[in-house]
C-alpha cells in the first residue's frame, strides 16, 4: 500500500531525512514543524563514495548537525555541510557540468563519447558527465536545472539537446550498442 506519512503518524521527536533537490530543509521544518536536513542521493560514479554531502536549515541546533555526522561516521562517510539552497553542492554542480556538455554536443564541439572520454582521462573524473547523466537519469537532471532556473536564473536553463534526448527515451552518453545518433 501507498499510504502517506504525515508529521502527525512520526514519534514525537522523530526527524525528517529527505533526498529532494528541490525543496529546502526550512522549508519542510517549516511546513512539518520537525527537524529535517537533505542529502544527496545523486550517484557519485564510485561504489562507496566518502563523503555525504548534507544541508540543514540555518537554525539547526549542533547537536543535530553532531548526531548525523556521527551517523555518517558509522557507515564510513564523512559529513559534507553545505548551504539549505535548491541543488545542493554536488548535484548543482554536476547538473551544470552535464548541461555543458550537453550544449557542446548540440554545438558539434565533440561527440558524447568523445566528450566523457576527455573528462575521464584529462580530470580523473570516475565518469564523464554524460554517462553521469545516464546514471543519474537525464529527467533528474532536467528537473534539477529547471529548479535551479526558477531560484537563480537562466543560468541553468536545459540544453534542448539533453531535453530532446531525455524525452525520445534515448541515452545521452551513446554507450556502444545504443544505436542512436548523436544529434
Amino acid at each position: 500500500s501507498n499510504t502517506a506519512v504525515t508529521p502527525m503518524d512520526l514519534a514525537g521527536d522523530a526527524w525528517i531525512a529527505s533526498d529532494d533537490l528541490s525543496v529546502t530543509s526550512t522549508a519542510i521544518e517549516v511546513a512539518t514543524g520537525r527537524v529535517a536536513w537533505r542529502f544527496s542521493a545523486w550517484p557519485t560514479g564510485q561504489p562507496a563514495a566518502p563523503g555525504l554531502e548534507v544541508a540543514f536549515a540555518p537554525h539547526c541546533a549542533t547537536e543535530y548537525v553532531e548526531k548525523v555526522r556521527a551517523l555518517a561516521v558509522s557507515v564510513g562517510r564523512e559529513l559534507v555541510c553545505g548551504p539549505d539552497l535548491p541543488g545542493l553542492m554536488g548535484p548543482r554542480t554536476l547538473s551544470m557540468l552535464i548541461n555543458e556538455a550537453a550544449f557542446a554536443v548540440e554545438a558539434g564541439v565533440a561527440t558524447p563519447e568523445a566528450i566523457d572520454k576527455a573528462m575521464r582521462l584529462g580530470t580523473a573524473y570516475p565518469r564523464g558527465p554524460l554517462d553521469w547523466a545516464d546514471a543519474i537519469g537525464p529527467e533528474r537532471v532536467i528537473a534539477l536545472l529547471a529548479t535551479l532556473r526558477e531560484a537563480f536564473g537562466d543560468r541553468y536553463r536545459p540544453a534542448p539537446w539533453l531535453v530532446r534526448r531525455a524525452h525520445a527515451g534515448w541515452p545521452v552518453s551513446d554507450a556502444p550498442g545504443s544505436g542512436q545518433h548523436w544529434r
